[in-house]
């Protein structure tokens, strides 16, 4: 999981983990990032099959109510899923702090450009997206697990069997290139590391 979407220990009196976000009762295809890899490889070792295929790959979809369900049951910490307003979202609980929020993304471009968006503005849309997305087949993001069960019997096929998997307990896991060659400090729950 990012940043953008790990629990945070919001009340420390009780120490429940809260995974916030503006998805209502949305669902998100996860993804296992070393199962990409062999996605990757079998479309190499297979290009009559795969000429043309646009491979939409991911692990489950999964809504926050379940996602937080899932986190207790496997690593016995006590989680809850808090829907806010995406204002209330980028306002109070965006992991890159409020001072970065209404800043432009973009990492070698002018940021002047008109044409770059900020956080809120890209990261708005993405939850809008998963907001309306209620499974694999309805919504905007549809998945076929079977197709992708065909090409990788092996992958992880649950969001709890990658919770198990990859040992997963809550704790922000720094994934993105941007933050090893450094960028923008940031305030908030992140404020040691750069974006």
């Amino acid at each position: 999981m990012s940043n953008a979407t790990n629990p945070r220990v919001q009340d420390n009196i009780t120490g429940v983990y809260q995974f916030i976000a503006p998805l209502g009762s949305g669902h998100v295809a996860l993804v296992h990032l070393e199962d990409l890899g062999l996605y990757a490889r079998w479309i190499f070792d297979h290009p009559k099959e795969s000429n043309g295929l646009n491979l939409e790959v991911a692990t489950e979809h999964v809504n926050w109510t379940a996602l937080a369900r899932l986190f207790t049951e496997v690593t016995g910490r006590p989680a809850e899923y808090v829907d806010v307003s995406a204002e209330a979202y980028f306002d109070n609980h965006y992991p890159a702090g409020r001072k970065a929020v209404d800043r432009k993304i973009g990492t070698v471009v002018d940021k002047k450009d008109p044409m770059l968006q900020t956080w809120r503005q890209n990261f708005g849309g993405f939850w809008n997206m998963w907001k309306a997305t209620m499974g694999p087949t309805s919504g905007n993001i549809t998945r076929d697990y079977a197709f992708l069960d065909s090409i990788l019997p092996q992958r992880v096929r649950t969001a709890e069997e990658w919770i198990r998997k990859v040992g997963y307990e809550g704790e922000p896991r720094r994934l993105l290139k941007d933050w090893a060659d450094g960028g923008i400090a940031v305030s908030g729950p992140t404020a040691d590391v750069k974006l």
